[in-house]
């Protein structure tokens, strides 16, 4: 969502390790489109395989979806910190 708001060219603050290395903006309407047309009612918008399987895999134990939550949660505080 960050490279959808605010103006051309124009920061909105800290660029933490998520933003930097995340999707293009014009790739993720690409594959959210795609997704409508194809008449998917859920779709994940990554260019991350993590983030494609671990959906399907916390399907199959609390066990496993509490340690990529867990995961996840540190991995998120620890891009924020870093921060520029």
């Amino acid at each position: 969502m960050n490279a959808c708001a605010g103006e051309f060219g124009t920061k909105l603050g800290k660029t933490d390790q998520n933003i930097r290395e995340g999707m293009r903006c014009e790739d993720a309407v690409d594959e959210m489109v795609k997704a409508i047309y194809m008449g998917e009612k859920e779709y994940i918008v990554s260019n991350i395989a993590f983030h494609k399987i671990a959906p399907v895999l916390v399907k199959f134990s609390s066990f496993i979806e509490d340690k990529f939550g867990a995961f996840n949660y540190k991995q998120q505080k620890a891009a924020i910190e870093k921060g520029e």
